[in-house]
Order: C-alpha cells, then structure tokens, then sequence
C-alpha cells in the first residue's frame, strides 16, 4: 500500500503533521483552562457554604437568582447575619470617616488658601517697605548732589 503525502490544502494550508501539533496545543491549553475554572469552581463554592451552610451544591440554575433566605436554601446562616451586621458597620465606619476627610481636605483647602494670602500680603509690605527706602535712599543721593560746598581759599594753599 502507497502512503500519499497529503496536499496542504486538505488542512488550512498546514501539512498534517503541523496541523497536528497545532491541535495537540489546542487541546492542551483548553485542558488548562478548565483546570483552572474547576479550580475557581471550587473555591467558588467553599466561598457559597461560608456565606450560608445549608446551599445546596452544586449551584443549578435554577438557584441562580432566589434569594439565601428562600425556604429552598433553609433561611440565613447565623454567621452570614453576623457578615451582614459587620459589613453595616464597617459601611457606616467608612461613611464617618470619609465624611471626616472631606471635613479635613476642606479645612487644609482653607488653611492653605490663607497662608498664600499672608504670603501675598507679607510680600506686599516687604515691597512697600523696600519701596519707601529706596524713595529716601533717592532723596538723600539728590540732596548729596545738590549741595555744593563753597571755601574760600586758604593762606596755606597757596
């Protein structure tokens, strides 16, 4: 029997045996992902019995949407009421305190505006005083110039 060499055409433009290898690599990285969604499904569902003991596994699509406290799932966990209460709190803690923050960003706002408007203020002084010297400092250089001093000639000069 004769062993006929297959066209490329006969496999999307790949010989058979890269055809091949190229579906043995598929193959391969699609077993991978699926390990790693059996893996999140797990961890996925340790997260759903944390949350409420009495869910039924797995999850089937008719759960998808019913509410925990349904009588399908047996009603609230006392753990997840207690997640619940301290999720309120913490929700409320974080209000408090972004509220403080917004109170603390305003006040710094303030404080900073304050000090570049004693800054300007304390420049312009520090202007006006260098300005008045610099008004005498003239005044005195002209009246140095205008005054002119007359002696009369000594015997000892001559």
């Amino acid at each position: 029997m004769k062993v006929i060499s297959p066209k490329k055409d006969e496999y999307g433009g790949h010989t058979q045996d890269s055809f091949i290898k190229m579906l043995s690599e598929k193959v391969r990285r699609q077993a991978e992902r699926i390990l790693a969604l059996e893996t999140y499904k797990d961890l996925c569902e340790k997260r759903i019995k944390d949350f409420s003991a009495d869910h039924p596994l797995p999850v089937k699509p008719e759960h998808i949407g019913q509410s925990i406290t349904s009588p399908h799932f047996g009603g609230v966990s006392e753990s997840s009421r207690k997640s619940r209460m301290e999720l309120e709190t913490l929700r409320m803690e974080n209000d408090r305190k972004t509220s403080e923050i917004a109170d603390l960003r305003a006040k710094l706002a303030s404080i900073q505006e304050n000090m570049s408007r004693e800054r300007l203020e304390k420049k312009n002084s520090i202007s006006a005083v260098q300005l008045q010297d610099q008004k005498i400092y003239q005044k005195l250089i002209e009246q140095c110039n205008s005054c002119l001093l007359y002696t009369s000639p000594s015997p000892r000069d001559s």
